[in-house]
């Protein structure tokens, strides 16, 4: 069953933009779903629409993340790394490192933090750009280490399980640049929360 299951969303993910769409529609009015798609067929990016919410997303095989809404995807996504935790009031910046899409930039606006989004896949970033910048490429195309340089990134986008540590069945492996994240801390920022497995940090103003 597993296997047949692949095999349709091999399929369906497969389906031309038009087709892909209509199908992708017809199944979430059909399956009670809040979510509904476009297609930009410019770049085969695509936009999920919720209501008065939409997000930019590029990769098929994710859209089920928004099947109950994306606000809905925005609070499971700040639950499952814990940042409900994090006391307020909250002042200063958010870090997201292995930003995706951005879909935390939204978290952000609305706890009145500055967002920076770090990001090394391309399309994806790109996406981010769109969600949180007005399309303007304010999103960090570089890794975060202990050191600058340059490293291997392991890509997963399917998954969004991408890394500078060699992962399992990994999609594809690329050379990015990287930055210490000293440079951040030095400007003046102060780590105050991180999840050990994104590296998603909340950061607040020394000064404050």
């Amino acid at each position: 069953m597993k296997i047949l299951k692949r095999v349709r969303q091999s399929m369906i993910e497969g389906l031309p933009n038009r087709q892909f769409v209509q199908f992708t529609n017809g199944t979430s009015v059909l399956k009670g779903y809040r979510h509904r798609i476009a297609m930009h067929s410019n770049d085969n990016t695509m936009t999920v629409m919720d209501g008065n919410d939409k997000l930019r997303i590029c990769r098929r095989d994710r859209l089920w993340l928004y099947k109950r809404g994306i606000s809905a995807r925005v609070n499971q996504l700040a639950e499952s790394y814990l940042l409900h935790h994090i006391s307020e009031p909250l002042q200063g910046a958010f870090i997201d490192c292995g930003a995706n899409v951005g879909e935390l930039g939204a978290y952000s606006r609305s706890k009145g933090l500055e967002y920076h989004a770090f990001e090394p896949e391309g399309l994806e970033a790109d996406c981010c750009d769109r969600n949180n910048f007005g399309g303007k490429p304010q999103t960090n195309r570089f890794g975060l280490w202990s050191s600058d340089g340059e490293l291997t990134f392991y890509s997963k986008p399917g998954t969004a399980d991408g890394s500078l540590f060699e992962t399992e069945q990994y999609a594809d492996r690329f050379q990015v640049k990287v930055r210490s994240l000293d440079v951040l801390l030095d400007a003046g920022f102060e780590a105050i929360d991180w999840n050990p497995r994104r590296v998603t940090a909340l950061f607040k103003n020394r000064a404050t």
